[in-house]
């Protein structure tokens, strides 16, 4: 018996495997990769969105709205605080909004 190697059967089926393998981890990779996009956009948005309404003074004239590149602000006056809300399509175009309240000063 003459054992210097793997046969081609072998070889054959083991890139075979490997091929499925990568075949149904690419798109749950791509789709991962997406998320991450979306999760980042929607860190920045928050990000923003406090840093705007940290800025805001009971003297501006409200509602008013600022729209970013993906992003639309929109900010309310109620008698004792300011809403601040960010409205943007998230993941597979789900309309995502979050809001944010601060006290007048």
């Amino acid at each position: 018996m003459n054992n210097k190697g793997f046969t081609l059967i072998e070889v054959i089926s083991a890139f075979g495997l490997l091929m499925i393998i990568i075949l149904f981890t690419l798109p749950s990779l791509s789709q991962l990769r997406m998320e991450q996009k979306y999760l980042s956009i929607e860190r920045s948005t928050i990000l923003k969105l406090e840093k705007k309404i940290s800025e805001l003074n009971s003297d501006a004239s409200y509602p008013f709205s600022v729209k970013d590149e993906r992003v639309e602000y929109e900010f309310f006056l109620s008698s004792d605080y300011i809403e601040g809300c960010a409205v943007w399509e998230g993941y597979r175009d789900q309309k995502k909004e979050i809001c944010m309240y601060s006290p007048l000063q």
